[in-house]
């Protein structure tokens, strides 16, 4: 396998995780891991644990991964710690439950390579038969596809546009990718490398996760939009909610998935509560 990688730019990556709680899936997670990238190529293994209370960190010795502290909390901190470690000129980041595809060093490595490429991805789908018709199921969105779970980085680019940003709690991809695409550099997503996103929380719970994007994105739209497209923005949060019960049972008889009638208004809704209330707070 390493000979494959001797035309490759970067040879040594180092790789870093920020986790909480996330013992029930970390053996794997981690296992998956040492199998798919050569030993002769991991630099350090940097995990960020944020107060966890599971033997998450036992794990991660286990697996001879160095265990830092995240005494702020949050993922930009956990990710910023992370980084302040790295000493490699690419460094990869994955999450605790993403159970890497066995040909994602071999596709996405490569991409990294790429003129003016400073971060390269492949996706991830849920093992939640809902939330996967979602993720699957909805083609009149489109949106580009990006996450911070199984991802390679140019590390000089990551620290010169501020490192990962702490002022949102659940977009920091989204800010990252912004800042990044407004640096000049490109971000490249391989949908056609899958991993897979285990699932453990109920449906209620993801919902109520949607509150804390929706505060998210009234941050990130105050730093990146201008006032008229903030507008425009809102107006299609509240059109996208007010419109979610018919694209709702659409998707309920095309997947044949009847939680989908309540579960994607309940997302909607959420997403235009926390919204308002970032806004309201301002």
């Amino acid at each position: 396998m390493w000979n494959q990688y001797k035309k490759v730019l970067f040879v040594r990556i180092d790789l870093a995780m920020w986790a909480k709680n996330g013992a029930e899936f970390l053996p794997l997670v981690l296992k998956r891991i040492d199998e798919i990238i050569p030993q002769e190529m991991m630099g350090r293994k940097i995990f960020v644990d944020d107060h966890s209370t599971d033997d998450s960190r036992k794990i991660a010795r286990e697996f001879s991964w160095e265990v830092y502290e995240n005494k702020e909390g949050g993922i930009g901190n956990g990710a910023n710690i992370a980084l302040s470690k790295v000493n490699s000129e690419i460094f990869a980041s994955f999450e605790q439950d993403v159970l890497l595809a066995k040909n994602w060093l071999d596709k996405i490595l490569p991409l990294i390579e790429r003129p003016k490429v400073a971060v390269a991805q492949g996706w991830r789908l849920s093992t939640n038969r809902t939330l996967l018709d979602l993720e699957i199921g909805v083609p009149w969105v489109k949106y580009p596809l990006y996450s911070i779970d199984n991802n390679i980085y140019r590390t000089s680019v990551i620290r010169s546009v501020g490192g990962f940003p702490t002022y949102v709690s659940y977009c920091v991809d989204g800010v990252l990718r912004s800042l990044v695409i407004r640096s000049g550099w490109k971000w490249i997503t391989d949908t056609s490398t899958i991993s897979v996103h285990l699932r453990s929380m109920s449906l209620l719970q993801y919902a109520l996760t949607a509150e804390r994007r929706g505060r998210d994105f009234a941050v990130a739209s105050e730093i990146f939009l201008e006032e008229e497209r903030r507008k425009m923005h809102f107006r299609n949060l509240v059109s996208s909610f007010i419109c979610s019960p018919i694209a709702a049972t659409g998707l309920c008889f095309a997947k044949k998935n009847p939680f989908l009638v309540w579960y994607y208004p309940m997302v909607k809704f959420f997403t235009l509560k926390g919204y308002i209330e970032a806004n309201h707070r301002r």
